[in-house]
């Protein structure tokens, strides 16, 4: 459906045209009704017109002056003038601007008119047509250059320097690059937020051909260099200029960059630049260094702009964490939706400050989740080992820091709505209550009786209660989670089992191990060592 604006300072000509002709049948849709033609210029930013047919003899802005402003700003807007036997001069000036024709008023009718219509109906269905046709072939070329570029990446990669020199012989003329330099420095960049990008906004070849071109477009008016895509969001941006070039005039053009990028794509590239070397000898070891060295992303800003170092990640797993996991819990359990933002915003301020090794913090992560799936699911008597691969994926894929804890402040939000939901479900509120309490403290020693006591029940009949809306034994329900709790305490720290013991609330050690043992057919020494009994 092309769109039409309707001008002219006659109130009953725009009523005439806008109800006495069938424009939806002939494809158009009317999208303003001007009486001025300053009125109709307004609008055409707004409602951006594929046609505008217009009086000439107008207060304000008269025809003629509306479509020559039209013509500057907007180009391929076609034009049709409405005008009278005395204004017939100024029809013939209308021509010369290029409409696509003019209707005499004391001549018109709805069947000449849509006779006309039809007319540029198809001249504009040729015109789209026509501009199809030419994007998919610039698209075509665009991407046959993009999977030569890549091949050249490859063959970078591998690093035979005599390979690479034959190669970009053979084929410098279709790559349509550049290579008038001896030095250069690489630089690897990142598209923030890409994921969301190509769901939201760009199919993942737009977007990649949208930052190619602005990158090329942006890196010629300051010096030489071109893109080369690696994978998703990853590229390389090499940077040269007519004889040496400095990690300054790399930076300057990364900030050029990334002005650009937000200015005419609203987006944002985080990059990393490497050192100066020769093209395309010392090129090779340099780009691999980068690739194994791309970690450095993850606790960097969105825009940032990094010195390529060899990243000295933290590989000590934080004795407390186990304590942080019963930190959420607690605060999952009471449906505290603020104190668990709060919690992530510390969490996130603590994993950027130790700079933790960032598949570590994931794995930690998915351990969370985990812990807090199997206590959900424990609330709604049943268990699983796993939580849904979707969430295990979106986590294990966050490319940086800021990804990751948003994900996981997703997830969390989840939670406190399951949470609610759970606390809704048809189950005596009693049983409910009793279950929280031994999440609550798994620190202490907890009995029957003092759990009966604290829901102001008869133990007797809490016990029948207990086991009849969970088919389990209050003191094995009890002992059961404390086991779980002992196993990942012994899976993620280094506490001793006397240490364990206390902390799960067991007055011995001896009755802990038994209980252990009943649970996993070995004890807590064995299962350290890896001991596991099927």
């Amino acid at each position: 459906m092309y769109k039409i604006l309707l001008a002219d300072d006659d109130y009953l000509v725009l009523e005439y045209l806008n109800k006495m002709i069938p424009w939806g049948d002939l494809g158009f849709e009317v999208v303003g009704l001007c009486e001025d033609g300053q009125q109709a210029l307004n609008l055409v930013a707004e409602k951006q017109p594929d046609v505008i047919m217009t009086d000439i003899g107008m207060p304000h802005t008269d025809g003629i002056t509306l479509i020559k402003q039209v013509n500057k700003e907007h180009p391929k807007v076609k034009s049709i003038f409405l005008t009278c036997f005395d204004d017939f001069l100024y029809a013939q000036e209308a021509i010369r601007l290029g409409s696509f024709d003019y209707i005499l008023k004391e001549t018109m009718d709805s069947e000449s008119i849509t006779t006309m219509m039809i007319r540029l109906k198809s001249e504009l269905d040729k015109t789209q047509f026509n501009h199809k046709a030419l994007n998919n072939m610039k698209f075509l070329i665009k991407e046959n250059l993009t999977l030569l570029r890549s091949k050249l990446l490859e063959r970078l990669l591998v690093g035979d320097s005599r390979v690479i020199a034959d190669w970009l012989k053979k084929h410098e003329h279709e790559l349509e690059l550049d290579f008038t330099y001896r030095n250069c420095i690489p630089i690897i960049s990142f598209i923030d937020d890409y994921e969301e990008l190509v769901t939201s906004r760009f199919s993942a070849d737009t977007l990649k051909f949208a930052v190619d071109n602005l990158i090329t477009e942006t890196v010629g008016r300051t010096g030489k260099g071109f893109c080369l895509f690696h994978k998703e969001d990853t590229f390389f941006i090499i940077y040269a200029q007519d004889g040496n070039v400095s990690e300054l005039d790399a930076r300057q053009a990364v900030e050029d960059i990334n002005a650009n990028l937000r200015s005419y794509l609203k987006l944002s590239i985080t990059s990393i630049i490497g050192s100066a070397c020769t093209f395309p000898e010392g090129l090779s070891n340099e780009l691999n260094t980068m690739l194994d060295s791309s970690e450095q992303r993850f606790y960097l800003a969105h825009g940032s702009i990094a010195k390529l170092n060899e990243s000295r990640f933290s590989t000590h797993y934080p004795l407390h964490s186990m304590d942080m996991n019963e930190e959420v819990k607690r605060l999952l359990i009471r449906e505290d939706q603020v104190g668990l933002q709060d919690w992530v915003y510390h969490w996130a301020t603590f994993i950027s400050a130790h700079q933790f090794q960032p598949n570590l913090v994931k794995k930690w992560v998915l351990s969370l989740l985990l812990d807090l799936e199997k206590m959900l699911q424990s609330l709604q008597n049943f268990e699983s080992d796993s939580i849904d691969s979707v969430v295990h994926r979106s986590i294990d894929r966050s490319k940086t820091a800021k990804q990751l804890t948003k994900r996981l402040l997703d997830r969390l939000s989840h939670d406190v709505m399951r949470m609610k939901e759970i606390n809704h479900l048809p189950k005596k509120t009693e049983i409910m209550k009793a279950q929280k309490y031994v999440l609550l403290n798994m620190d202490k020693k907890i009995t029957l009786s003092d759990v009966a006591e604290h829901l102001h029940l008869n133990p007797s009949y809490f016990s029948r209660m207990f086991k009849q809306h969970t088919n389990m034994n209050f003191v094995d329900y009890v002992n059961h989670m404390k086991m779980e709790e002992a196993k990942k305490l012994l899976d993620h720290t280094s506490e001793s089992v006397e240490s364990i013991a206390d902390k799960l609330g067991f007055e011995s050690k001896s009755y802990f191990l038994k209980v252990f043992k009943k649970y996993y057919g070995t004890s807590p020494v064995e299962y350290r060592q890896g001991v596991r009994i099927e």
